[in-house]
């Protein structure tokens, strides 16, 4: 009755990858190579987490802006995980995860919200949606260097060259 994140190859099949410590898990993505698997788990306590699977290091818990967090992608090198989780104000906000900098807000658009839907291969562009000033749902493009950048459009997504599909 429970969800379960899993990871399918040819040679083992369907195998299950775990939780972290309580009864529930999704996968949602998987690395170009297939080494990588992000998705959320429940912890002991009940609390939705994001996570990132490998095959040596197993689920590893990628922490959350205040009390859950959700991954959806993962890049091509699986390195970074972008996805959402409520701020402490209980505003839902996109955040990107590396290694190197750990889970990091990215703000919003003058709204209340923001989601992260696509990462590129290396991690540098995260793509998603967010209200702005108005209420009005639009895309978005985050980069290190210029932040989060509204596309003025409804939908956007992010294509394996970085480039963005309007």
């Amino acid at each position: 009755g429970w969800w379960r994140a899993c990871r399918w190859t040819p040679s083992n099949g369907m195998r299950e990858i775990g939780t972290l410590g309580g009864n529930a898990s999704a996968s949602w993505d998987v690395s170009a190579d297939g080494s990588v698997i992000v998705g959320w788990a429940q912890t002991s306590f009940g609390w939705s987490r994001a996570f990132r699977w490998t095959q040596n290091g197993g689920m590893q818990e990628l922490g959350a802006l205040s009390t859950w967090s959700e991954a959806r992608r993962v890049s091509a090198d699986g390195n970074t995980v972008v996805g959402w989780s409520p701020t402490p104000s209980e505003h839902i906000h996109a955040f990107r995860w590396s290694a190197a900098t750990g889970i990091q807000d990215l703000g919003e658009l003058g709204g209340y919200e923001s989601r992260a839907y696509g990462v590129s291969g290396d991690g540098s562009i995260v793509v998603g949606g967010a209200f702005d000033a108005f209420g009005v749902w639009s895309g978005f493009r985050w980069t290190p260097q210029r932040g989060m950048e509204n596309l003025n459009t409804i939908y956007a997504a992010l294509l394996t060259d970085g480039s963005i599909l309007r």
